[in-house]
């Protein structure tokens, strides 16, 4: 992950937000806990997100719209390809998707 993962991602952050992201590193996307949960996936320490359509994720896009276009349009995809991933179905629920690495919230929950 290292060797590809890093090198290709940090320069899309960078180029996001080059004073936010100015230390980035395995620990931005894994989390201070990292180490202790062998960097699985999804990390608790990121922010929840919500399933689309409900109204909680149009609430965080609304909040944070230029992150999750960001992450929609740059983030995942590139992730995808670099884990040689499909993309996300949502008939079948399977591939890719924002809950590969965000934990998901229960809508009203």
């Amino acid at each position: 992950m290292r060797d590809a993962v890093l090198p290709t991602m940090e320069p899309l952050f960078l180029a996001h937000d080059g004073d936010r992201f100015a230390s980035f590193g395995c620990k931005t996307c894994h989390g201070p806990t990292a180490r202790e949960r062998d960097y699985a996936m999804p990390c608790p320490d990121l922010p929840t997100l919500y399933p689309t359509g409900s109204k909680e994720q149009m609430e965080t896009v609304e909040q944070h719209r230029e992150m999750a276009t960001f992450m929609f349009q740059k983030v995942t995809p590139t992730m995808r390809n670099l884990l040689h991933l499909p993309a996300y179905d949502e008939a079948t629920g399977e591939g890719f998707s924002c809950f590969y690495c965000h934990p998901r919230g229960e809508p009203g929950g």
